[in-house]
């Protein structure tokens, strides 16, 4: 249990999320069960060239500084919806360039920073999918966890979505991953959601983000409805 002692805010879950979006695709439903809770966003910083990468192209975008305007704006709609509030990184989106040499101490200090700011009894990580910027935020967040040992057993992976059912095999590899940094993770859970209007209504507050993606080959709103969790045992 968290020490609720210690004068800091107690928080239902805090997630750990590698992009605006992610956090509400994969757990929005969780989130709307537990208003206050805070989704930690690792990859929010802003290039300093200004150049636009290639989904902000994709999306519409002239200049990274407009795509990130208008995305804070959809995640504090979206978050809102479902009575969360934000806490914000400093690491790149891996579509810009790199600026920095050391691209993991930057996630590793921000997560260490919100573990420090609040109690919960539920910290919930990426599992890591397809993407470079969550298997990241996974393996920091993991490595941070694995150094508290009040925090280890409060753990879950969330199954990143919409990637977990577009592509299936990726699940193996992911935990396999986990595994090797050694983490146990049990058997996937759905969380049965009988009203999805708050969590659609939020997924649907990142306007710029799905009418793009959902409009891709083998992607579409069905792949956010099922949320599956996995709990984590640190192997000591």
């Amino acid at each position: 249990m968290p020490n609720y002692d210690d004068n800091r805010p107690v928080v239902p879950a805090l997630v750990f999320s590698p992009h605006f979006d992610d956090g509400i695709l994969s757990c929005g439903a969780f989130l709307a069960q537990r208003p206050g809770s805070v989704v930690a966003t690792a990859h929010t910083a802003r290039p300093s060239d200004n150049k636009p990468g290639n989904w902000d192209l994709t999306c519409g975008f002239g200049s990274a500084s407009e795509a990130m305007d208008v995305r804070v704006g959809e995640d504090q709609i979206a978050l809102k919806t479902v009575g969360a509030s934000s806490e914000y990184g400093c690491a790149l989106d891996s579509q810009y360039p790199s600026e920095i040499a050391d691209h993991r101490q930057l996630l590793v200090e921000f997560m260490r920073k919100v573990l420090d700011a609040y109690s919960t009894d539920a910290v919930l990580i990426p599992l890591g999918l397809v993407h470079r910027d969550h298997i990241e935020t996974r393996d920091a967040a993991l490595s941070v966890c694995r150094e508290r040992p009040s925090i280890r057993n409060r753990c879950a992976l969330y199954t990143d979505l919409p990637y977990g059912p577009r592509f299936p095999e990726s699940i193996a590899q992911a935990l396999e991953d986990v595994a090797n940094l050694g983490w146990e993770a049990e058997e996937a859970r759905r969380l049965v959601d009988p009203d999805l209007e708050k969590k659609l209504s939020a997924v649907n507050a990142y306007e710029s983000q799905v009418r793009t993606m959902f409009g891709l080959p083998g992607f579409h709103y069905s792949q956010v409805l099922t949320e599956e969790y996995r709990t984590l045992r640190f192997s000591d």
